[in-house]
């Protein structure tokens, strides 16, 4: 598990908070994505179970945000 800075974690919970009404760091502990509420425990390749590790992401809202 990828754990950023205090400074960092609190800039991430603040901003998703205010975007999504759950802090960053609440989503990952409970295996939710911060954006959409889905559980978020299958990843298609280590990049995106890191990348959700960062942004509370789900795969398919990575999809979404992420592909070309």
């Amino acid at each position: 598990m990828i754990k950023p800075n205090t400074n960092l974690q609190g800039f991430l919970d603040s901003m998703s908070m205010d975007y999504f009404g759950i802090a960053n760091s609440k989503a990952i502990q409970a295996q939710v994505c911060v954006k959409c509420g889905r559980e978020a425990k299958e990843f298609k390749d280590d990049l995106s179970a890191r990348e959700y590790q960062i942004s509370g992401l789900c795969q398919q809202c990575q999809d979404q945000i992420f592909d070309k």
